[in-house]
C-alpha cells in the first residue's frame, strides 16, 4: 500500500471539507461519513490522521484560535469536560463507588 507523500495536504483537506460541512449542514447534522464522502478519502485515511470522530476534527479546526486566545482555550477546556466526563470519567467514578475503591 503506497504511503501518502503529503500528509499535511491530506490533513488540511480533511479540515477544510469538515469546516465547509459544519458551516453548511451544521455541526450536529454532519457525520464522519459526510466528511469521508466530501474529501474522497477512505475511512482508513481519516483515522490515520487521528480523527476518530468529528469532535477531533472540530478541535483541529479550532486549534489555531485556541492557541492564540487563552480565554477561548479556557472556555473550550471547560466545555470539553462536560462532553468527556459523562463518557469517560463518570463510569470510572461509578465503578469506584460500587466496589468501594
Amino acid at each position: 500500500m503506497p504511503r501518502n507523500k503529503y500528509p499535511e495536504e491530506t490533513e488540511q483537506k480533511i479540515i477544510e471539507k469538515a469546516l465547509e460541512l459544519f458551516t453548511s449542514k451544521g455541526y450536529e447534522s454532519t457525520s464522519v461519513q459526510d466528511i469521508i464522502d466530501a474529501t474522497g478519502l477512505s475511512k482508513g485515511a481519516i483515522f490515520l490522521h487521528s480523527y476518530q470522530d468529528k469532535e477531533h476534527v472540530d478541535f483541529m479546526i479550532s486549534m489555531p484560535d485556541l492557541l492564540d486566545n487563552p480565554q477561548f482555550l479556557a472556555l473550550y477546556l471547560k466545555e470539553s469536560v462536560y462532553i468527556i466526563a459523562p463518557k469517560c470519567i463518570y463510569p470510572v467514578l461509578q465503578e469506584g463507588i460500587e466496589d468501594g475503591s
